[in-house]
């Protein structure tokens, strides 16, 4: 800290104000904005806040300052923190962004601030014109910290439009074309089908005789399934589009019921851990007992190269098991199992994962709020396949150009690491009377209405008193 520079309390330098109820002023054409932790959710006719105060979430959101450059109504879960005279407004905010606010929650379940915390925060108060040369080089840094980070965003998003183009491409046989050309023993998809169809009817004769019903009524369901190939959309020679049910060896429903959770177990995959492809199981992972795995699988056990595949919250979502895992499906989960022999794994996720899919998918897709699949959509959705050969080259050709774009974006992602790292330093910097350089600090100090910070607070504490005298 300068030697100019004190340190203070917030209350000293700045009214607190708790918000209020809105219910009394509320008006769709009022004058004043309406202001939560979140933003701006209505209009009244009278305000709480002077112009350049900084909202701060009282409960909820309590780390996400919002500086608010006209008067406004504050709710009862938002403080305004309003500066007092001959104190820089966005030198505040800029404080409130820096400073960690989930250091003041004490409460258990949502987070929450008091008041009496909030004017207790102490921080280091500089000149005024040094706390206007400080806001402002805060705005030109972030601003170009911004444009960075807008350029990082904008590239990721190309990215994905480039992924989405490579897999559209693979399901169309381009990525394969001139591979094609140069094979003359693929068998067609319909001979695949064939293939299929004569090794799930082997393996049903023997879980028949094993005693197992549900095996017995797989055939009835490809036997009633229907599907046409979908509009516009053209496929190589030796390609066919079918569906789920009659490619995999097993399409398999979830228990539909909420397991019990145990401390430590068998991992319980839900939908909220299958997300672009991949299988999380690092995070929000929920466990079951064994006893409850082999209650909830007994219609099948997952296994590893199985495709788990969300039919709801959200939908469409898919991944691979992967080897030595042991999971039980949640709710709202499918499983796919295909023989890998002649449907190779990742060629199917693939499929899912491809932008088109995902379209046909929503086509097929129930309910007025929260779209979701049937069981029965599910083991009808359409795809287009090709020899197993074929299969392991497109997995080959996608792998090959994802793995670039993987690349880049964690490239991407590290960069936005460091950005966001880099704005936290210059906010400590700024506080710490390090950011500006001694030219710009010589410049404040021969500012008319510069003055130590000490006689500053005088001033303000003055000016305060007066005021509400």
């Amino acid at each position: 800290m300068l030697k100019d520079w004190i340190e203070v309390e917030l209350g000293d330098v700045c009214d607190v104000v708790s918000g209020k109820n809105q219910k009394n002023v509320e008006n769709p054409n009022g004058k004043y904005p309406i202001y939560g932790s979140g933003g701006i959710f209505g209009y009244a006719d009278d305000y709480l806040c002077e112009s350049g105060t900084t909202i701060i979430g009282r409960k909820g959101t309590i780390n996400s300052p919002i500086y608010v450059n006209q008067k406004f109504w504050n709710v009862d879960t938002a403080f305004g923190i309003s500066p007092l005279n001959n104190i820089d407004s966005k030198y505040i905010h800029y404080l409130c962004v820096g400073f960690d606010f989930k250091k003041l929650d004490k409460s258990t379940t949502i987070p929450s601030l008091a008041k009496r915390d909030i004017v207790k925060i102490k921080f280091p108060l500089a000149p005024l014109p040094e706390q206007r040369a400080i806001a402002s080089k805060i705005e030109q840094l972030f601003s170009e910290l911004d444009n960075g980070i807008a350029n990082l965003k904008t590239a990721k998003s190309k990215l994905e439009i480039y992924r989405q183009a490579i897999l559209k491409q693979a399901f169309e046989g381009e990525l394969t074309k001139e591979w094609r050309t140069k094979k003359t023993n693929l068998i067609t998809a319909q001979e695949l089908l064939d293939k299929i169809s004569r090794k799930r009817e082997i393996w049903i004769s023997n879980e028949v005789d094993k005693g197992n019903k549900e095996a017995g009524r797989i055939n009835s369901k490809i036997s009633k399934s229907e599907f046409s190939n979908p509009e516009g959309e053209i496929l190589p020679d030796s390609w066919l589009w079918t569906t789920f049910i009659r490619v995999c060896h097993l399409v398999v429903d979830c228990h539909n019921k909420t397991a019990t959770y145990t401390n430590e177990g068998v991992y319980l995959v839900r939908t909220t851990n299958v997300r672009n492809g991949n299988l999380n199981l690092n995070s929000q992972i929920k466990y079951v007992s064994d006893e409850t795995y082999k209650y909830w699988s007994r219609r099948c056990f997952p296994e590893a190269g199985d495709i788990l595949f969300t039919r709801e919250a959200p939908m469409g979502e898919a991944a691979i098991i992967p080897a030595n895992t042991k999971v039980c499906m949640g709710q709202r989960m499918m499983l796919l199992r295909v023989f890998p022999e002649l449907i190779h794994p990742k060629y199917l996720l693939f499929n899912i994962l491809n932008s088109t899919f995902q379209q046909r998918l929503i086509k097929n897709a129930i309910g007025t709020g929260v779209k979701h699949l049937r069981v029965g959509d599910v083991e009808n959705l359409m795809i287009p396949i090709c020899s197993p050969q074929e299969q392991k080259q497109i997995v080959q050709e996608i792998e090959t150009r994802l793995s670039v774009c993987d690349k880049l974006n964690e490239a991407i992602e590290q960069s936005l690491e460091k950005a966001q790292a880099l704005r936290q330093s210059i906010l400590k910097k700024a506080f710490e009377g390090k950011l500006l350089s001694e030219d710009e600090l010589q410049n404040c100090r021969q500012q008319p209405d510069w003055e130590p910070a000490a006689k500053l607070l005088e001033k303000v504490k003055k000016d305060s008193k007066t005021k509400k005298s």
